[in-house]
């Protein structure tokens, strides 16, 4: 691409997201055996619903409720139809597919609630029998939690692995619909663990992710507070105060993790450094940019610990999602040091993010996202005043490559679109030339046919 006019560049207010990974998913690794065994899931409705709705993909409209009916799996060996019966773990897991899945004006009333009320319901059933279970055993609390594996002989999950799932499935579930209640309620049960064994790592995580949802609740409550719909221009006491307990938590359950398993350290580091990110995401840089700038400090901690620490760092070289996190994060970071701030250690940072992006937009299927940050963080690099004329150019021109390589991956981005015409890379005439061409066309079949 030919070198254009040095144009003055400025970055935008909204963050960009990333492909999602479920923070409040539990660590342990049985959480996604189901995803791998079951064939299908089937919903079916009740007698209720709506008579007149001849929608064959109809998970649920306005009359009727979702009833949830698994299909059932065959035995190869002795010919058996074999009952599928999701545990509450698996429902949970199954429910926050469903929420990536839902677009956000049906948030609340398909599948997912369901999927979350079933769970919520199987675990108060679990934890309900294995109350009466050591009543009669005369076991304690804290004997029943100081199970040194998180599943049984019998492959159940202990008493303190299922109080912590269905914690998470509670933080979710509250979160998912803005739930208040729910959300103490998870970091309720994950104090109490932590008061009974005070080494619990997933107690210590779980702790720091309901920190983080409160954080974000209480933002949320003050935003709605505000009569000139705008966001308050300080971070409030409470949400520095749940943050930084977050912290404290996170960094006691990944040292519990550092000492005694290397991958669930490395794994759970990295859904901290998303938790975080998606926390700094949602806030307005202009008015939150010292927090901001902390919260992904902290994230590219996490990230780094995670990889300095590990014995396959290739694998984590390779892994397209890690990468586009790790080098959105240090974009950030990085658009949020002043032009007076800039000095060389921006332009490294930048750099790093660069390498990262570029590798992640390769190596994802969800590539075009990493692209448009990574077209993003050239245009930063080129504003940089540090650079000279040349290099500025072609960083300009390699961020206007990566929007249209972006743009041209996923055409239905309406946001990016409007930022590649503002650039004035995209001219939007020609496809409304397209358009009155087509539907001229289209009427003068239409004529020759009658």
């Amino acid at each position: 691409m030919s070198k254009g006019k040095r144009r003055k560049t400025s970055t935008p207010e909204s963050n960009h997201g990333s492909p999602s990974l479920p923070f409040d998913a539990s660590s342990s690794n049985n959480i996604y055996e189901f995803s791998h065994k079951r064939k299908k899931l089937c919903f079916s409705l009740d007698s209720n619903h709506a008579s007149n709705c001849e929608d064959s993909t109809c998970t649920g409209c306005a009359v009727g409720e979702i009833e949830l009916d698994f299909t059932e799996e065959v035995d190869s060996e002795s010919h058996k139809i074999i009952p599928l019966k999701p545990t509450p773990v698996q429902l949970y897991t199954l429910a926050v597919e469903e929420v990536e899945k839902e677009a956000s004006d049906e948030r609340g009333g398909g599948v997912a609630k369901k999927l979350y009320e079933t769970a919520l319901e199987e675990f108060e059933k679990l934890l309900e029998n294995s109350e009466e279970e050591a009543e009669k055993e005369g076991v304690s609390d804290k004997e029943k939690s100081k199970a040194t594996s998180s599943l049984d002989t019998t492959g159940k999950l202990s008493s303190k692995q299922l109080k912590y799932h269905y914690a998470m499935c509670c933080l979710s579930f509250g979160q998912y619909l803005q739930l208040l209640s729910y959300k103490l309620k998870a970091l309720g049960i994950c104090e109490k663990l932590v008061r009974i064994q005070e080494d619990y790592a997933e107690s210590w995580i779980g702790i720091g992710y309901a920190r983080i949802a409160l954080a974000q609740h209480d933002r949320e409550s003050q935003f709605k507070e505000l009569s000139n719909e705008e966001e308050p221009d300080i971070i409030h006491e409470d949400e520095l105060n749940h943050y930084e307990v977050a912290i404290e938590s996170f960094d006691k359950g990944v040292s519990i993790y550092r000492r005694d398993n290397e991958k669930k350290f490395s794994l759970e580091s990295i859904r901290i450094a998303r938790c975080l990110q998606k926390y700094a995401i949602a806030m307005n840089i202009s008015t939150h940019q010292v927090h901001a700038k902390n919260v992904y400090t902290h994230a590219i901690k996490y990230l780094r610990g995670a990889y300095d620490f590990s014995s396959d760092k290739k694998n984590m070289d390779d892994d397209g999602f890690v990468l586009g996190l790790w080098g959105s994060c240090l974009f950030y970071l990085a658009r949020l040091t002043s032009a007076k701030q800039q000095d060389e250690d921006t332009l490294i940072t930048i750099d790093d993010a660069i390498q990262k992006l570029r590798k992640a937009g390769e190596l994802d299927q969800d590539g075009e996202i990493y692209q448009e940050i990574l077209g993003h963080a050239y245009m930063l690099k080129a504003s940089i005043e540090l650079l000279n004329e040349e290099e500025a150019l072609e960083a300009y021109d390699i961020a206007v490559e990566q929007f249209l390589k972006a743009y041209e991956r996923n055409p239905n981005n309406q946001t990016l679109k409007k930022q590649i015409e503002c650039l004035g890379l995209l001219d939007s005439e020609p496809d409304e030339k397209k358009q009155e061409k087509d539907q001229s066309e289209s009427e003068t079949e239409q004529q020759e046919s009658e």
